[in-house]
């Protein structure tokens, strides 16, 4: 980064009680994040993945600097360093002539513009990155080969059986179609933007 202060509210927090426990469904690139934000927003959060292993599947993606900088903000640059690909631009190039018709500086421009780079890497770097920096974390908790029929996901939430519940420690359960919603939410901390 470029030494602009940051908008996002992401400093450290204590270890928290598990009164404060979120499930999230799914150790993918939404889920993890979603982890790491509300780990740092004080949250405990256990992330419950049916796959008994994450794969190498996907293929490559593109990051602009609004994904870098909450990535960075969460940790994740010196895991991203190796495997991401700063480009320098992007050609829009024409059909019938095969002609560039405009390029978009990116590399040094998109950074010093923007604060953060514009980066290209393949989906599953991402999501191992994610996966390393969240397992490094005490209050996340990685559940792979997770998936029960206590889960019940309906229009308006995921349901978990209260046995199953008591058994992990689940307290606080939201509705899939928000988590994004509340990682930004975490995240920003309130602040208006």
């Amino acid at each position: 980064m470029d030494g602009r202060e940051s908008r996002l509210n992401l400093r450290p927090r204590p270890t928290v009680a598990s009164s404060r426990t979120i499930l999230i469904a799914g150790a993918g690139i939404g889920g993890l994040t979603a982890a790491l934000a509300l780990s740092r927003a004080g949250f405990r959060v256990v992330v419950a993945e049916q796959a008994e292993k994450l794969s190498d599947v996907g293929a490559g993606i593109q990051l602009s600097p609004n994904a870098t900088r909450i990535l960075f903000d969460l940790g994740m640059e010196p895991l991203l360093a190796g495997s991401a690909v700063v480009p320098e631009a992007i050609g829009v190039m024409s059909a019938r002539s095969g002609r560039e018709i405009v390029r978009i500086p990116l590399g040094a421009a998109a950074t010093f513009r923007y604060g953060t780079p514009y980066l290209i890497l393949h989906r599953a770097d991402l999501q191992q990155a994610l996966l390393q920096r969240a397992e490094a974390l005490p209050d996340i908790d990685i559940r792979l080969g997770h998936y029960h029929d206590a889960m019940v996901a309906n229009q308006k939430a995921i349901e978990v059986d209260r046995t199953w519940a008591a058994q992990g420690g689940f307290y606080t359960l939201y509705r899939a179609h928000n988590f994004h919603f509340l990682a930004y939410a975490a995240m920003f901390d309130g602040q208006k933007q």
